[in-house]
């Protein structure tokens, strides 16, 4: 992402905000805090539109994230990690099934993944992406733990989430940022 400097009227302060579009790689200006940065372990070129690269994997110009090519079917349980489960809801009262982990041990064009909130996903979906055969419902991090399911999009029809019990079958598109 590229940075655009602001000038703050009083004290004539600099702050530099990301905006899509650039890239993350580019020099800090030497007035910059860490706290007005917005840190990122991967290092993906902004495009100006949908992109995909050898690997598979899109990149989105309006979230500058990095998406990862469709998996085989799987449950939720093998999509998440304990980490993505947590952070989706499923805290102390998840079922007892262990996470495997899929997205976060996917290793593809050196970059950090996850599996992506209902939120980006649903994001996602609404813009329609490029992506081939559109399907299929995408497993989100996102649980109720009371109910054992875990929503979903169906890329294939913008706005309309679903959950499903975690032993059911779905795909994932991990997501890097």
């Amino acid at each position: 992402m590229s940075q655009v400097i602001w000038f703050i009227l009083f004290g004539c302060q600099e702050k530099a905000i990301n905006v899509p579009g650039g890239t993350n790689n580019q020099n800090q200006d030497s007035n910059t805090t860490n706290e007005e940065e917005t840190t990122n372990n991967n290092d993906l070129e902004c495009p100006d539109r949908w992109e995909t690269n050898d690997d598979g994997i899109w990149t989105d110009p309006v979230t500058c994230s990095a998406w990862s090519p469709l998996s085989s079917a799987q449950t939720w349980h093998e999509v998440v990690s304990s980490d993505e489960a947590n952070t989706g809801g499923c805290n102390d009262f998840c079922d007892a099934e262990p996470a495997i982990n899929y997205c976060s041990q996917l290793d593809l064009g050196g970059l950090s993944w996850k599996t992506p909130s209902i939120e980006q996903l649903k994001d996602i979906v609404m813009r329609q992406p490029p992506f081939n055969n559109l399907d299929y419902d995408l497993w989100s991090r996102d649980s109720d733990p009371v109910d054992e399911m875990a929503w979903t999009v169906n890329a294939e029809q913008p706005g309309m989430e679903i959950s499903l019990y975690k032993t059911s079958q779905a795909y994932v598109r991990c997501i890097a940022q």
